[in-house]
């Protein structure tokens, strides 16, 4: 998959709400995607989902902190989610696949 800095359609012009984040494969660019996905983000959950190919939230989480400083990490997906929807803030993104 060839990443480019044009946005998805499906993601607004102004940056708002959170996205949550997880099963980044360890060999994808996720530098690259933390790059192209940060300007469409308030803040940025990052999570671990369960399996052992995916690359670690707090990796994850450096990467994004070079383009947006309101990253967290979260163990769970479930637990991600249920933050960004008790700030009472829209989730832009659910990526749960690459």
């Amino acid at each position: 998959m060839a990443l480019t800095a044009k946005p998805p359609k499906n993601l607004t012009e102004t940056p708002s709400g959170f996205f949550v984040y997880g099963l980044i494969l360890k060999e994808k660019d996720y530098r690259k995607i933390a790059e192209l996905l940060s300007p469409f983000s308030d803040e940025v959950i990052c999570t671990n989902p369960p399996s052992t190919r995916c690359l670690e939230a707090v990796e994850l989480k450096r990467a994004f902190m070079r383009y947006n400083k309101n990253v967290i990490t979260r163990e769970s997906p479930i637990e991600a989610i249920k933050i960004a929807l008790k700030m009472g803030q829209s989730l832009k993104l659910l990526r749960y696949a690459n």
